[in-house]
């Protein structure tokens, strides 16, 4: 069982300029982001690290595709931290939000195993009174 935490994190997109903004209005663009292979339904996310099942109308790209969406169509730095992209019904021009993966807290199922919970509990409450 993974015991790790997904970071989503909102990302709206920066437009640069006046251009920018008008260049995300084009037939073009829309059929770039249109074109991409945006998954629906139960799917799993790059790597194996989670299954994810969005609700309807909301949309993701795996990492290749999403990494493009964040740094060539909206401008932003390179991240290769990005394992992918949600995006909302109706917008997938606009904003999404990034999918990442931070290994802070992860434990490894043998690990878990070894738990003492009632100890760990008994403990953080100790410490929080303290």
């Amino acid at each position: 069982m993974l015991l790790a935490t997904l970071c989503l994190l909102a990302l709206v997109a920066p437009l640069q300029d006046e251009q920018a903004s008008e260049a995300l209005q084009t037939p073009q663009w829309e059929e770039v982001v249109d074109a991409m292979d945006w998954q629906t339904g139960p799917f799993t996310v790059e790597g194996g690290l989670a299954t994810i099942d969005l609700p309807e109308g909301w949309a993701y790209l795996q990492a290749t595709e999403a990494q493009y969406m964040v740094e060539k169509l909206w401008g932003n730095p390179p991240d290769s931290g990005v394992l992918g992209l949600v995006a909302p019904p109706g917008d997938r021009v606009g904003w999404g939000v990034i999918v990442s993966f931070d290994a802070d807290g992860y434990v490894e199922g043998s690990d878990v195993a070894n738990i003492d919970y009632d100890k760990l509990l008994e403990d953080m409450q100790a410490d929080t009174l303290a």
